[in-house]
């Protein structure tokens, strides 16, 4: 037998499971996670023996000479055995709560009490997002303005616009942004009236299509084809007095 850390070596004082029963082994860690996906944006069960949120262990440090002479404060993660639920509240908050028989300990210890554990984490929203925005080249820029805002209920985020009545708008629908101007054919950017058609189609995704259709179609958007429900979506699709496309709908069951 050899020792190396424990004083009065030997038989009778040696470390193992004759002399220390209860402290003799630690349990592996296992557990079973189940989650479910519909609790906010995702929730997280654990049940079992794992490792705990980081916490905080006071220890009698009587030669520290770089903190406090008696105590040395040190962040680690223990063993718990319990429950333990993690929510995603959000994309930055994150709420952890469970109920464990106390840190580093097995269930049929003596020192083993109910105990409690919570966290609460923020994770900061990044200064920048990147986006991706539609421009529609239109002829009469200031008259579509006016159109989208009747249409859709559209605000204007940003505007200019030159002596000659030309505009750049910026627009939000409910926080969905686009961008239109006149059209520049010197530098390549036709309208839809001067192609005799378009390239591309905007999908707007709202609460009650049927409502915004009605509200486009009253404001002067021609119906391509009604409201109504195919793969997976309620959708219409109307094109504006400037020749774009619009499909209006959203996912059913959302």
């Amino acid at each position: 037998m050899s020792c190396a850390v424990f004083s009065g070596c030997g038989p009778e004082r040696s470390f193992g499971l004759l002399e220390d029963r209860q402290y003799g082994f630690d349990p592996v860690l296992e557990y079973a996670d189940v989650y479910f996906p519909h609790v906010a944006k995702g929730m997280n069960v654990r049940v079992g023996r794992f490792i705990s949120i980081p916490g905080i262990e006071a220890q009698l440090t009587p030669n520290n000479y770089i903190f406090s002479h008696s105590v040395l404060y040190a962040v680690d993660p223990f063993t718990d055995t319990g429950v333990l639920a993690t929510i995603q509240v959000n994309d930055q908050w994150v709420v952890q709560a469970g109920i464990s028989d106390s840190h580093d300990v097995a269930l049929w210890t003596d020192d083993a009490k109910p105990s409690f554990m919570g966290c609460v984490s923020y994770t900061t929203k990044s200064s920048f997002q990147t986006s991706i925005a539609p421009w529609l080249s239109v002829r009469n820029s200031a008259q579509a303005v006016n159109f989208y805002k009747s249409a859709f209920g559209a605000t204007e985020v940003y505007r200019l616009e030159d002596p000659d009545g030309n505009v750049v708008a910026r627009l939000s629908v409910n926080g969905a942004e686009f961008w239109l101007s006149d059209e520049s054919p010197e530098h390549g950017n036709f309208s839809p009236e001067s192609l005799g058609g378009g390239t591309v189609r905007i999908i707007l995704t709202v609460a009650d299509p049927d409502a915004v259709f009605a509200q486009a179609r009253a404001a002067g958007a021609l119906e391509v084809f009604p409201v109504g429900e195919e793969h997976g979506w309620r959708l219409g699709r109307i094109v504006d007095p400037y020749g774009h496309h619009w499909e209006i709908g959203r996912e059913v069951g959302e």
